[in-house]
């Protein structure tokens, strides 16, 4: 199953590739009955503390909003990549903050579905 999550931010799209935990399979908060929803994103190196740690809350959300879990059973993580390492449509992906223009630059339109 794949879900496709669409921030209304600058940021663009975040992809996320979901797998069912089997219910004995870990738990959250020292909890044996409490079955874990893991969240793990990648994201371009760049932003401080700050903003990650608000897109982690804002993902955390979404996530216990999306799937009808109690947000206490949502463990997010990011891992940071660097741009230099990495394309998007098919070209070397933008430096954190310059989406924009990369676009504009491209020719990319953002579809608003």
């Amino acid at each position: 199953n794949f879900l496709l999550l669409q921030r209304p931010k600058q940021d663009g799209i975040m992809q996320d590739c979901t797998e069912k935990l089997r219910s004995d399979n870990g738990y959250v908060g020292s909890d044996s009955n409490n079955t874990p929803c893991l969240v793990q994103g990648l994201i371009r190196s760049g932003r401080t503390q700050e903003v990650k740690t608000k897109m982690l809350h804002e993902l955390s959300s979404l996530v216990a909003k999306i799937t009808e879990l109690d947000e206490k059973r949502v463990t997010a993580g990011f891992l940071e990549g660097s741009t230099k390492n990495a394309l998007e449509n098919g070209m070397k992906a933008p430096e954190t903050g310059e989406k924009t223009q990369w676009m504009e630059k491209y020719g990319i339109k953002l579809d608003k579905q």
